[in-house]
């Protein structure tokens, strides 16, 4: 992906972040202050239609009344009865700077990015 050149305006935004979320498969969930509502963290974020988001069975919502997203840059597999992690930190990070997607690591293996 090459890096934006213009600051992207909020769809642009949660396109970057489907599209990470479905790439490395991890979990996100977000922040809707005025209805003092966090998401359960899901497996997909979309863009219904311009100026809304939804994540798995929250929403959709304006995108304005959202804070913030957070994913997980750990995803935890167990198949066959053997657990396997993948990190994704360093992708998240990557695809988040170039997309000038202000964010800071948390605790818990969490990227918060803010929208």
């Amino acid at each position: 992906m090459a890096p934006m050149t213009t600051r992207p305006n909020n769809d642009e935004k949660w396109s970057v972040i489907s599209r990470l979320v479905a790439s490395t498969r991890t979990r996100a969930r977000f922040r809707v202050p005025g209805l003092d509502l966090t998401s359960d963290f899901c497996r997909w974020i979309i863009v219904p239609v311009p100026g809304y988001v939804e994540v798995g069975s929250v929403g959709p919502f304006p995108q304005r009344e959202v804070e913030w997203v957070e994913i997980r840059s750990v995803m935890v597999r167990k198949i066959h009865g053997v657990e396997t992690r993948s990190e994704h930190l360093e992708e998240i990070r990557r695809t988040l700077d170039e997309a000038g997607i202000r964010y800071e690591i948390q605790p818990g293996d969490l990227v918060r990015a803010w929208i």
